[in-house]
């Protein structure tokens, strides 16, 4: 099993842990506690491969800058999420990509962006045409770096970082 650690960002309210709860048990539930970090464990088939993933679901509004700066180290991959019936959770898309992209440096990382909500049509907040745009600037953005390396060694590339950075963290004071 490939493991993957995958890290969902978004403002408060926006649906990220109905989405995980959604994935993993295939079932809505409608009341959450939105104070508390979880991690979601399952294993999927992806590209004909088994994998066991890891999602881990902050809390953004309690989470301090090196907090978060923490849990964007420690994950593979993002989904950042924002919710068509809330502007502001769009317009803090591009800050949450910025600090993945200064927290993790050189590495390019998959991340996926996801307009929630989609279903509350009469409170749309964010038409279709931004989001579409949104996700076109942040795909410009990542084809400005360097190219995506191939599945495999990128993985390889993850946790051979992950390991420096454990082994280092070990004998360090960050």
């Amino acid at each position: 099993m490939v493991p993957v650690k995958l890290l969902i960002l978004g403002a408060q309210n926006t649906g990220k842990t109905a989405l995980c709860v959604r994935f993993i048990t295939k079932r809505f539930i409608g009341e959450y506690d939105h104070k508390k970090e979880v991690t979601y464990r399952c294993s999927r088939v992806v590209d004909q491969e088994a994998v066991d993933l890891e999602i881990l679901d902050i809390a953004c509004k309690e989470s301090s800058v090196a907090s978060l700066e923490s849990s964007i180290r420690w994950a593979d991959g993002f989904l950042l999420l924002y919710s068509i019936t809330q502007r502001l959770s769009f317009l803090e898309v591009p800050r949450l990509k910025k600090l993945i992209d200064q927290t993790k440096q050189s590495l390019v990382v998959p991340t996926v962006l996801v307009a929630n909500k989609a279903d509350l049509e009469i409170g749309r907040e964010v038409t279709t045409e931004e989001g579409q745009r949104l996700a076109k600037d942040l795909r410009l953005v990542l084809d400005q770096q360097r190219p995506l390396p191939d599945r495999r060694s990128y993985m390889l590339t993850v946790r051979h970082a992950l390991t420096k950075k454990l082994t280092r963290s070990k004998t360090m004071q960050w």
